[in-house]
């Protein structure tokens, strides 16, 4: 869905600089035509990591960065996924869905990430931080 003018920007999120290992590739003409050119890119790793990063409005259910990380063939590895987190979400929590079969649209070994921007998506207590 795209961003009102007036509303959060993907620049505002998407890396400036990347990693000597990770560049910047053409994104999948169907999140284009989904999100929109100005709310998403594409990135790949030198050892063939592949990451998607979204700006998603989903009105009355709010704002998300939306992070998918895959490898061909295979599933990323904790360390993969993990790195791709802090490189294009930062120290923001991230949360990771696993929905019901009727749900699942990946065609793609694929992992992906969840932050929510204008709001919190789980009480803090739920992962130990201090109150």
């Amino acid at each position: 869905m795209l961003l009102q003018e007036d509303a959060l920007k993907f620049r505002d999120f998407a890396p400036v600089v990347l990693p000597a290992n990770w560049s910047r590739i053409a994104p999948p003409a169907q999140l284009v035509a989904v999100c929109g050119a100005q709310n998403c890119a594409a990135y790949m790793s030198a050892l063939g990591t592949k990451a998607i990063l979204s700006l998603d409005d989903y009105e009355q259910d709010g704002k998300w960065l939306h992070l998918s990380v895959s490898r061909l063939g295979r599933l990323p590895t904790w360390n993969e996924l993990k790195g791709a987190k802090e490189l294009f979400l930062g120290d923001r929590l991230a949360i990771q869905l696993l929905p019901p079969k009727s749900h699942w649209i990946s065609i793609s070994e694929c992992l992906h990430l969840f932050h929510r921007l204008d709001a919190d998506t789980v009480p803090p207590g739920i992962w130990g931080a201090a109150s």
